[in-house]
């Protein structure tokens, strides 16, 4: 990281600016492989407006993946590796995920939950909940009063308490 009159941006060690130094705060997003350990983990870039910070992504590279217009941002590293980048963002209070840039589940959810044992996204809206895939398809609509996740197994329960499971 480098810091020019209060702004922060990024230079590799070979001394290529990867990042401007125009962000309020940069933090690496924790990615974590054997084989290249934190050298492809991406970077969360932040500007302050009048209404908070606005978070944003940027790539190993220096790509500029999503511009700061979210009030939440974080990787799913779970989910993904150095080629498929998840991130979960919240707009006006609602969350949201994009995978490389482009959005596979809209922001429109009060809780999104990533389940490793599946990789499947567990989504609430308005005390409901339902399962998106890693690929952003709908797999159990949202109108579930709790679902619970055993291996690879959903418990899911309706507004009757009947419970069903899925696979």
């Amino acid at each position: 990281y480098v810091r020019l009159e209060g702004k922060y941006g990024i230079i590799n060690p070979k001394g290529k600016v990867l990042v401007e130094p125009e962000y309020d705060t940069i933090v690496a997003d924790g990615y974590y492989d054997e084989k290249d350990e934190y050298l492809k983990d991406g970077y969360i870039v932040s500007k302050k407006t009048e209404e908070g910070y606005r978070y944003g992504y940027v790539s190993y590279e220096g790509e500029l993946i999503l511009d700061t217009k979210y009030n939440e941002l974080s990787r799913i590293a779970e989910a993904g590796d150095n080629i498929h980048v998840y991130l979960l963002c919240a707009q006006n209070g609602k969350y949201g995920v994009f995978e490389n840039g482009k959005q596979i589940i809209n922001n429109d959810y009060q809780s999104i939950t990533y389940e490793p044992e599946t990789q499947n996204f567990i989504v609430q809206k308005i005390k409901k909940y339902g399962i998106i895939s890693l690929s952003g398809n709908m797999l159990l609509d949202v109108k579930y009063s709790q679902i619970d996740v055993n291996g690879e197994y959903f418990y899911v329960k309706d507004e009757n308490s009947n419970i069903e499971v899925y696979d």
